[in-house]
């Protein structure tokens, strides 16, 4: 999930329980935590785990990537492999793990620059 992201939690427990149903915007991932800071509506920013927020929105395509003659799924400007829409994908030996959580950190980045290559 990139920054600006519709969302809504899910599945909280506790102190964190009253957002379950609730929709907010992604605004960034806290990379120590692997915590996303989520902006809800009510202007309220909490700290959630990705388990616990499901997008809203969902844009996809899928691109030939020539460097390795295998195709490319983007979700939301993440990248994924597209035969087997995995993250890591040992089937196809990819992983888009660095390109995905730099995308996070900073959704300006074309994954192709964070990966040092051209697709």
């Amino acid at each position: 999930m990139i920054a600006g992201t519709r969302c809504q939690a899910h599945s909280l427990k506790h102190s964190l329980e009253r957002y379950n149903g609730q929709q907010g915007v992604m605004q960034w991932i806290v990379p120590e935590t692997g915590r996303y800071s989520i902006l809800f509506d009510k202007s309220q920013e909490e700290l959630l785990k990705l388990e616990n927020v499901m997008a809203l929105e969902h844009e996809e395509a899928v691109d030939e990537c020539s460097y390795a003659g295998f195709s490319e799924l983007t979700v939301n400007g993440l990248c994924y492999c597209a035969e087997h829409r995995r993250e890591v994908c040992g089937i196809c030996n990819v992983d888009h793990r660095i390109t995905n959580r730099l995308k996070e950190l900073d959704p300006s980045i074309p994954p192709e620059e964070a990966m040092g290559i051209a697709c």
